[in-house]
């Protein structure tokens, strides 16, 4: 072997060698950041409910209603890609 590649070779990889690229660290800090304004919305509307009205039922059904979200976009943008692929399949274009 040549002598860079035995170095690395002996080196074990540390776990924070991708925070080396500032991109990757820039991407994955606003991942965290937005993952806990999520998790603080939801703690936060689950305790509102059950202030403004105590019945299990109605605090289930607003936290439900905050994780269809992802769903509707998601299914909405699958269904758009649909309607192109007709589109294009009809007028004969490749």
């Amino acid at each position: 072997m040549s002598g860079a590649a035995a170095d690395r070779a002996e080196r074990p990889i540390s776990f924070a060698a991708p925070f080396r690229h500032s991109a990757f660290t820039v991407i994955w800090t606003a991942t965290l950041v937005s993952n806990v304004g999520g998790w603080m919305y939801s703690a936060a509307s689950g305790w509102l409910m059950s202030s403004l009205n105590p019945d299990a039922l109605m605090v289930a059904l607003v936290q439900a209603a905050s994780s269809q979200e992802l769903g509707w976009a998601t299914r909405q943008s699958e269904g758009d890609a649909f309607h192109r692929r007709r589109y294009m399949t009809s007028r004969g274009s490749n």
